[in-house]
C-alpha cells in the first residue's frame, strides 16, 4: 500500500474490506457487518476522528472488491498528522450504488 497516488475525481476505485477494518495503529475504519463486508457513513467527523461517535448519516454496506466512483477528497482527519506516510487515513467521498459515502484511503485501491 506505500507509495499509493491519490485519488482524483471520476476515479474508480475498489473497496478492501478483508482484515481493513482497523489501521496498524488500532483505529477503526468502520464498523464490520455480519455480512462480511462493512458500514460506510455518510460523514465521517475529521475534527474528532478518532473517538466515539466519528462515523454519522445513513450508511450503506460495502463488500470486498466492490467497485466505486470517487467525487472527492474530503480531508485527513485534524489529529493525524500531515506526513504523506499517513495516507491511510484520508478520507473520500465516494459514490456507490445510487448514495454518497465516505471512506478511508486504506480501504481503496486503484483500477
Amino acid at each position: 500500500m506505500k507509495n499509493r497516488k491519490m485519488f482524483r475525481s471520476s476515479d474508480l476505485a475498489i473497496v478492501k474490506v478483508d482484515n481493513l477494518t482497523c489501521t496498524k495503529d488500532g483505529f477503526a475504519l468502520c464498523y464490520p457487518d455480519d455480512t462480511g463486508g462493512f458500514s460506510i457513513f455518510s460523514k465521517i467527523n475529521l475534527d474528532s476522528y478518532p473517538s466515539l461517535d466519528d462515523f454519522t448519516g445513513k450508511s450503506s454496506v460495502v463488500m470486498h472488491d466492490d467497485i466505486v466512483l470517487i467525487l472527492r477528497y474530503i480531508g485527513r482527519p485534524s489529529k493525524i498528522t500531515r506526513d504523506p506516510a499517513w495516507f491511510a487515513y484520508d478520507v473520500y467521498e465516494i459514490f456507490f450504488r445510487g448514495n454518497v459515502r465516505q471512506i478511508f484511503a486504506q480501504n481503496l485501491e486503484q483500477i
